[in-house]
């Protein structure tokens, strides 16, 4: 019993460390943003806390695009499928009246795909967790016979930022799995473990190369002009502070519970034996 006692000390142990590390590190993070910030001393408009619906949007623009948008050059592989509708908003509060209900359908997601403001270039607000965009453009049947058109949206909405990282995770999940089944079509058993070492070709794991993810990571990164803004100068956006607990804090905490029962158990069944052989 002891054995196994000291397995399960070692594995909660190793939990609560990283459960320690975890929050640690979101702390010292939040720390790292606010100590770090230094107002550029411009006349932004975060800075003046205008509505961003009084925002200089041009202004804007030619601040913080950093993208050109070409929409005829948008690939059909940059779609993701929207399984659900999102509700809109004209303010930043779930409680007040849906504005629009942008509907399931496929999408424009990336950021070569989406002009500023649209989809993962939205703008960051006042208010945690919200976020100001246009609706991404989206691809619809045009005639009922197949033929499909794109549909732009015009009109700036706030939206909630985990529905936008929903869509976020479905889209690089999907271009993985794109790259995992041109893989397949290459035939990789063709590329043995030992080309590999002798030539150094190290295409044959380019699906799950960290370079092919960050790439793809990166194309719909939501925070992006956020991070512009820190380092200018101009906003510390409240998107970029991480909270203390998350779900792995959370998972974390469930897993030391899980080995915390048995260890206890088996203390318990030893103090009964010891018990009885003194008696």
């Amino acid at each position: 019993m002891k054995p196994l006692r000291a397995i399960l000390r070692c594995v909660i142990l190793m939990l609560l460390v990283s459960l320690g590390i975890s929050i640690a590190s979101a702390f010292s993070y939040n720390w790292y943003l606010e100590k770090n910030f230094v107002p550029n001393g411009e006349n932004c408009d975060y800075a003046k806390g205008i509505p961003l619906d009084k925002m200089d949007r041009k202004k804007l623009i030619t601040r913080y695009d950093d993208v050109i948008f070409q929409a005829l050059s948008v690939s059909k592989s940059e779609v993701v499928k929207l399984d659900k509708p999102l509700n809109l908003y004209q303010e930043p509060d779930e409680d007040t009246e849906v504005a629009m209900i942008l509907p399931a359908g496929e999408y424009f997601l990336s950021r070569n795909s989406c002009d500023f403001g649209q989809g993962c270039r939205s703008l960051p607000t006042y208010k945690k967790g919200w976020r100001y965009f246009i609706p991404p453009m989206q691809l619809v049947e045009s005639d009922g016979k197949g033929n499909e058109e794109r549909k732009n949206f015009s009109d700036w909405y706030y939206i909630k930022l985990e529905d936008l990282e929903r869509l976020q995770a479905k889209y690089v999940l999907q271009q993985l799995n794109r790259l995992f089944e041109l893989w397949i079509e290459r035939d990789p058993t063709n590329y043995t473990f030992s080309r590999l070492v002798k030539y150094h070709d190290f295409t044959i794991l380019f699906p799950f190369h960290p370079s092919y993810i960050k790439n793809i990571m990166g194309s719909v990164e939501l925070l992006a002009i956020d991070r512009i803004m820190f380092e200018n100068g101009d906003y510390l956006s409240p998107d970029l502070f991480r909270p203390l607990w998350d779900w792995k804090c959370t998972a974390l905490s469930i897993g030391i519970v899980l080995f915390l029962i048995p260890e206890r158990l088996l203390a318990r069944r030893e103090n009964r034996k010891s018990a009885l052989s003194t008696i």
